[in-house]
């Protein structure tokens, strides 16, 4: 796998493809609009990733300005009293 230009490259037959997802969130944003931040943040909630789902929603510069409805997306979100280190971490502070 290589990230290029932040292009991504790789064979499937030898990454995981819950990775390869998560590194595009990560790194493939530069035509971020509102639709691709919300099938973001379900990728995110789908992988039981809650935490990094609620840094897009409110801790993450590049999603800032989309209009979203982060309080309805916040309600879906399951809250734990464990914490865990989020994939996709504050970028803001």
């Amino acid at each position: 796998m290589k990230l290029d230009e932040r292009q991504l490259n790789y064979e499937n037959q030898f990454v995981n493809d819950t990775l390869v997802d998560l590194l595009k969130i990560e790194f493939q944003n530069e035509n971020l609009n509102s639709k691709k931040a919300e099938s973001d943040f379900y990728k995110l909630k789908k992988y039981g990733l809650n935490q990094s789902a609620y840094n897009l929603l409110y801790e993450r510069a590049e999603y800032s300005e989309l209009e979203l409805d982060r309080e309805k997306l916040e309600k879906e979100l399951k809250k734990t009293t464990e914490f865990e280190q989020p994939w996709f971490i504050d970028n803001e502070k």
